[in-house]
């Protein structure tokens, strides 16, 4: 959650409409929170690619398409505010849940009549949204069910910005400037200047890369290409003149490397990032065939210069920057270092201690991987390779789903609960509670979270406090909650397989991947630093071989969690588990 400081004085929808838009493009919120993939009429345009490419056989594996009609299901099932004017969505849900692959071209050509009629779909968005403000901007208290709705309705609307062009850092920006920055302007003033974006013409943008020229001469390489140009001093100073310098301690310090300049057009600047990036790598490829003794890799910054305002222009990081914030200092290092020291004498077998170093050998070189792609198919592979099996009755991708959305299932509400602890101190809200302490006790007691409905400036930390209050009443909603989260989780991870095998076994060069290769990220870090806590902390050797395996580590995760649900799961049980990733998130 984000402290905000708006320039006017807003009341508590627009408060919290505020709220939660920054929460949801904010890079470090926790995945939970932050931009989904989807909204309605995307996940009906992903169904209708998928069903396509498999009535095609450029897919084989029918599970792709079941696992993307049960999301449909769940998103076009109701306030999905799509229009349909020949079919009914009630008709299109009811085809594709009793459907079978001979109904793949009929769920093709059902689903785009209805994107041809939602094709202005992003202005219906907005239109809701400030008809719910206005309706409720005399409101003094929140209704909690109101909001689950209007929260969803501001997730469609971000990730509809993002899916005509917008990455989510710039409308994070945007949007702090339009409601931090800008004088004597209204709400409603300066929800038109955001409503503007759906509007807003492709920009040209001058993208300056630079290949690193300290392991080869800049003058033996020559480009035979018309989307790229070798900036020449000529061309440095006209870069420099129409930014008014601000790009000259980026060519001094880049002045022995080789420097080029991309074109493009899109809708901002980190969007021109990528999609010159893009356009780059695909030159390199070619590049590389006639130069490949020399080592042609980028510098590690670049510098963007906007048609419509260059003298902003600004330098960024070369490489992908995805979601998710992990700690990184040399506390880490030695608590980690301290947990290996424990395994390497301990009753773990080698395959398992095998799979952890892979697993984190993954894990690095994913991380240092500069392109898109790299990233995503070694976090895959260290995922993969933790749940194989040799058994020749066990399906890896199966188990992999299945062992993984258990394992995450036990941590999830204690992680969610530990971040909404921490988001009460960054408000400054601790002080409503008498007994807050990180010991988490006082999220058992009913009182507090009453507390905070009452009396937090925040609407937001008021609506996520009645989530927490209603899991503490009722254990039927947590059951709900972790129900829903495995099938998020099971639904994800096919999405994911799905787009590894399109770049494994049809050399599909996927660069909208980077939501997907920060969720595989994260997967990753969570199942490693989980069975090396089994390992340390809670070994138990469940299938009675005399060694702690893996397969204990999975099976000791499923059995506990089966438990707590036969006897019904409640709040407090899962406040007390203890999160492995503690340390790192």
């Amino acid at each position: 959650m984000i402290k905000v400081r708006p320039k006017i004085v807003l009341n508590l929808i627009e408060s919290f409409f505020y709220e939660k838009s920054l929460e949801l493009l904010h890079r470090n919120t926790i995945d939970t929170n932050r931009l989904k993939l989807s909204n309605p009429l995307l996940i009906i345009k992903e169904l209708v690619s998928v069903c396509s490419d498999l009535s095609k056989n450029k897919l084989k594996n029918h599970d792709y398409a079941t696992s993307v009609i049960k999301e449909t299901l769940k998103l076009t099932k109701d306030n999905h505010h799509l229009k349909s004017t020949v079919i009914s969505i009630d008709y299109f849900n009811a085809l594709i849940e009793k459907s079978n692959k001979n109904d793949y071209l009929k769920i093709v050509h059902a689903g785009n009549l209805i994107l041809n009629d939602n094709k202005d779909y992003i202005n219906t968005l907005f239109e809701e949204i400030h008809k719910v403000i206005v309706a409720k901007r005399t409101d003094l208290v929140l209704d909690y069910n109101d909001m689950k709705k209007f929260s969803r309705l501001i997730e469609y609307l971000y990730v509809e910005l993002c899916s005509i062009g917008y990455s989510k850092f710039y409308l994070y920006r945007f949007l702090t400037a339009i409601f931090s920055g800008v004088d004597a302007l209204d709400f409603d003033a300066r929800y038109s200047i955001m409503k503007s974006l759906k509007d807003r013409s492709l920009e040209k943008f001058e993208v300056i890369f630079g290949l690193d020229s300290t392991k080869f001469h800049k003058t033996k390489v020559k480009l035979l290409t018309n989307d790229l140009k070798i900036l020449n001093k000529s061309e440095k100073t006209r870069i420099s003149v129409i930014t008014k310098s601000k790009i000259d301690p980026f060519f001094t310090e880049n002045d022995e490397h080789l420097l080029l300049s991309i074109n493009v057009k899109t809708k901002d600047y980190y969007q021109a990032l990528n999609l010159s990036r893009s356009k780059l790598l695909n030159i390199l490829d070619v590049l590389y065939l006639g130069h490949s003794d020399k080592n042609l890799s980028l510098i590690k910054d670049c510098f963007i210069v906007g048609a419509n305002q260059p003298d902003k222009a600004s330098s960024l990081p070369t490489m992908y920057q995805i979601d998710g914030y992990y700690k990184s200092n040399n506390k880490v290092y030695k608590v980690l270092i301290e947990k290996f020291k424990k395994i390497n004498n301990s009753n773990v077998n080698e395959e398992t201690k095998n799979k952890i170093n892979s697993g984190i050998r993954y894990l690095r070189m994913g991380g240092e991987s500069s392109e898109i792609i790299n990233k995503y198919i070694n976090y895959w592979i260290g995922l993969e390779y933790i749940f194989s099996t040799y058994e020749a009755d066990s399906y890896t991708i199966g188990r992999l789903k299945e062992y993984f959305k258990r394992a995450h299932a036990l941590i999830y509400i204690k992680r969610n609960i530990n971040d909404f602890h921490k988001d009460i101190k960054t408000l400054n809200e601790h002080h409503l509670i008498p007994d807050y302490n990180d010991d988490l006790e006082y999220l058992k007691i009913e009182n507090n979270y009453n507390l905070l409905i009452a009396s937090s400036a925040s609407p937001l930390l008021r609506f996520r406090a009645e989530y927490f209050k209603n899991l503490l009443m009722d254990i039927e909603k947590v059951r709900a909650a972790l129900e829903n989260h495995q099938k998020n989780l099971e639904w994800n991870l096919t999405r994911i397989y799905r787009i590894r095998n399109e770049i494994v076994h049809n050399a599909a060069i996927k660069e909208d991947i980077a939501v997907l290769t920060s969720h595989l990220r994260y997967y990753l870090t969570f199942i490693i630093n989980g069975l090396i806590d089994f390992i340390i902390n809670n070994p138990k050797d469940v299938n009675n071989d005399d060694q702690i395996t893996i397969d204990d580590y999975f099976i000791f995760q499923d059995l506990t969690l089966s438990s707590l649900e036969k006897k019904g799961v409640e709040l407090n049980d899962l406040i007390t588990i203890k999160n492995p990733l503690e340390v790192i998130i």
